[in-house]
Formats: C-alpha cells, sequence, structure tokens
C-alpha cells in the first residue's frame, strides 16, 4: 500500500483521528470490499458527508442505496473502473455533494429508524 503513495494524486495516510476532512477533500469514495460481512460503516460516513460513492454489492449488502444518488455499485472490475472514472469526470472542477443523503441517512439508518423496524417486527406488523 505504501508504494501506492509514489502514483501522481494517491496519498497514503495510514490511521487518522478523524476521518472526515479525508473525506472531504476527496471527489469520490471508494469501497471496494470483496469479502467480509457486517455494516459497512465507511459507506455511511461517506453517505453522511453527501459524498459519491463507489463500491461492491458485497460492500452495499444490507444497505438500501437505491435511493441515495450519486450512488454506484459494480462487481465486474472493468464496470467498477468505469463507475470510478464517472464519479472523478462528475467532480472535475469542483466537488459533488448531495445534501439529500443526510435525510435519507436518517429515516433509514437513525437509532430512531432502527427502533421503529425492531418494534415493528416484535409486534408482528412486518
Amino acid at each position: 500500500v505504501q508504494r501506492l503513495a509514489e502514483t501522481d494524486g494517491v496519498s497514503v495516510t495510514g490511521r487518522v483521528d478523524d476521518v472526515r476532512p479525508e473525506l472531504l477533500a476527496a471527489a469520490v469514495s471508494v469501497s471496494s470490499l470483496r469479502l467480509g460481512r457486517g455494516v459497512p460503516n465507511k459507506i455511511l460516513e461517506a453517505l453522511g458527508l453527501g459524498m459519491s460513492v463507489v463500491t461492491t454489492s458485497n460492500g452495499a449488502a444490507g444497505l438500501a442505496l437505491d435511493e441515495f444518488p450519486g450512488v454506484d455499485v459494480a462487481d465486474e472490475p472493468a464496470e467498477f473502473a468505469r463507475a470510478v472514472v464517472r464519479r472523478l469526470k462528475e467532480a472535475q472542477g469542483g466537488r459533488v455533494r448531495y445534501p439529500e443523503h443526510r435525510a435519507l441517512l436518517k429515516q433509514h439508518y437513525s437509532w430512531p429508524s432502527a427502533e421503529a423496524a425492531f418494534l415493528k417486527l416484535a409486534r408482528g406488523d412486518a
């Protein structure tokens, strides 16, 4: 990974105390998860900042991303690369932000929305 820092336009930071400034400096958040489970918090963090996101179906597992503009899900390497390049081209001349991401996150992934879904399930309303 450290050798990637030798590439123009690539910065390797290692661990950071606060990921927000790093994300806000980027044009797109890329999450190329091929393995793993659980809640993809890095994707949620990027969405919370209104960022474009490119991820795999594994990275998007468990997330309802269809409503989020500026999000691409691709599994084939060439398709994934095209999605990243498309989002980077969109951002040329300035960062593209999606303020509606925050409202969608609150609707789908906040504690109150999780509580409501759990209570609905517990009552047998689901």
